[in-house]
């Protein structure tokens, strides 16, 4: 059998007698079917054509809210320059502006609880929640969390079994986060009482290998038992 090298890819701006070796005169976006056919690859379509904003798309998450009656699709953004939008789902989805109160330039983990979108935003940025049925954005925690209560910030989370598990976090006994009024523990998993995301105490924690000097780089679930990821270690 001849092997054929078409790296050189579609020339059409020449005789099909004058191209190089390497090169076709036409080509077909196509792969080998098992069968022997040609099918067509593929591919990607715009998602939607509507400009949001000049600055580029830092994150994208999608969320499948239920009233009980009905699920809908919406599609959460977003931006370097604090932004969040929302879609509105469907065939022609519609881009909508929701809130300009997170901090620019943050990163965003996104997870989803309890028909809303959770946006962990490290030690610099209290958690929001998006509510995409009614489209608003609060913080997770109230100012004053109540006694025994703490407020905090993570750089990871997961969600397992209706429990909220935080890790690699900062607390505080309010929504003060500045100076010494809060502490970090990047060794430190923080878990929510069931289907309460905004319970968190002192007593809810695990602190995984505290004295090794790397902190928390991820956390995931499998089989019901939650891992968490460091340079050099999984717990």
């Amino acid at each position: 059998s001849e092997e054929y090298n078409f790296s050189g890819g579609l020339n059409i701006n020449q005789l099909a007698t004058d191209i190089d070796s390497r090169q076709s005169p036409d080509m077909c976006n196509c792969v080998s079917e098992p069968i022997g056919s040609a099918g067509k690859r593929d591919g990607m379509e715009r998602f939607f054509s509507q400009a949001v904003s000049s600055h580029p798309i830092h994150s994208i998450f999608k969320i499948y809210p239920s009233t009980g009656e009905k699920t809908t699709e919406s599609t959460i953004l977003f931006t370097n320059n604090k932004s969040v939008f929302y879609s509105t789902g469907g065939f022609n989805p519609q881009v909508t502006k929701s809130t300009d109160v997170l901090k620019p330039y943050s990163h965003f983990k996104w997870l989803a609880m309890q028909n809303e979108a959770f946006l962990l935003g490290g030690y610099g940025n209290n958690i929001k929640v998006f509510n995409p049925i009614n489209k608003t954005i609060r913080n997770l925690f109230l100012d004053d969390p109540g006694a025994g209560n703490l407020h905090v910030r993570a750089k990871h989370g997961i969600v397992v079994n209706n429990t909220l598990v935080l890790a690699n976090i900062r607390v505080a006994t309010s929504s003060n986060f500045e100076g010494t009024l809060s502490t970090a523990y990047p060794s430190r998993i923080a878990y929510s009482i069931l289907d309460t995301p905004s319970s968190f105490t002192a007593l809810r924690h695990i602190n995984f290998s505290t004295d090794d000097g790397e902190e928390i780089t991820g956390i995931g679930s499998l089989l019901g038992r939650i891992h968490a990821f460091k340079p050099n270690k999984i717990g």
